[in-house]
């Protein structure tokens, strides 16, 4: 998930082309923080980005509404009033995205050497950190799983 402009350097395009030429039957979805329009422009002013869309069939690209996401499930004040709001924002948008959704996040720093079937399988799964908590860099949640209203109930008792 990236933030204010839809720019990418090339690690990042490395990254999410490794996903997407490991995983061809995958969609491989990029999710910006911006107006839809501008998300097209900025794109197509990114050498890097609209080689990659050109190259690879299975990466798309799309966009959050941060605050409405946010107020919807009553978290708003993390974006203005915590000490980390970017970085929290981002932490809860896409633990959102994947319990409403499912599938797969990995942050845009992780290169895929494997094939995400072949890694994970139809589990879900998180990188724990300690016993109470997890890295957030790479999980995957099926959507509606159980697990979706015990991480809810954590991110409302945390943020």
């Amino acid at each position: 998930m990236t933030s204010g402009v839809a720019e990418m350097n090339a690690r990042q395009v490395c990254s999410v082309e490794s996903a997407s030429s490991l995983n061809p039957s995958m969609t491989i979805v990029v999710v910006f923080v911006m107006p839809a329009q501008q998300l097209r422009a900025d794109a197509d002013n990114n050498a890097a980005l609209a080689a990659l869309l050109r190259r690879r069939v299975n990466v798309l690209l799309a966009t959050v509404d941060a605050p409405a996401a946010m107020l919807r499930v009553g978290l708003q004040h993390v974006a203005t009033d915590d000490q980390f709001p970017v970085e929290h924002t981002s932490d809860v948008l896409r633990l959102l995205l994947l319990l409403s959704l499912g599938g797969v996040y990995a942050d845009l720093d992780l290169l895929m050497l494997k094939q995400l079937q072949a890694v994970v399988g139809d589990a879900n799964f998180v990188v724990g950190a300690r016993d109470d908590s997890f890295d957030s860099c790479l999980f995957g949640l099926k959507r509606n799983h159980g697990l979706n209203k015990r991480f809810r109930s954590q991110i409302t008792k945390k943020y």
